[in-house]
């Protein structure tokens, strides 16, 4: 079924906005209609418009905002995805994926110490405890 829809039910300049069930309705479209009609296809959720050689060509609009063209609301899709440390954020990744620290305290470089006026503590690997005794001379 073809519906015709449009700016507060007039049409402008013979360009007209249509509703398809089906691509394959675009064929039973008014001859009528002039470049820039649009059709929207319920079936495969593509919007096609008549260009100046009377065919209906598929198009992407974008949605808000600005800048760019076409669009996808399919992440895999896009190009120049983010990256961390390098690696493209693609599918499911680990901290050890994108080199972040693993939540392990073996992993940190740096440890944190403690010191007091003659005692340093530090933390090992092994969660134990580690006493200096700093004697300046």
């Amino acid at each position: 079924m073809v519906s015709i829809i449009s700016e507060e039910g007039h049409k402008k300049f013979g360009i007209y906005e249509y509703v398809i069930d089906t691509a394959a309705e675009i064929a039973d479209i008014s001859s009528q209609a002039k470049a820039g009609s649009i059709a929207y296809c319920i079936e495969n959720s593509k919007t096609y418009m008549k260009n100046h050689s009377g065919e209906f060509v598929e198009v992407n609009f974008k949605k808000g905002g600005s800048g760019g063209e076409g669009g996808t609301t399919n992440y895999t899709e896009l190009s120049n995805k983010p990256q961390i440390n390098g690696v493209t954020l693609d599918g499911n990744k680990t901290t050890a994926d994108l080199s972040l620290f693993s939540g392990s305290y073996t992993d940190l470089t740096n440890k944190p110490t403690y010191s007091s006026e003659n005692w340093v503590f530090t933390l090992d690997d092994d969660s134990t405890v580690t006493k200096k005794v700093v004697i300046e001379l």
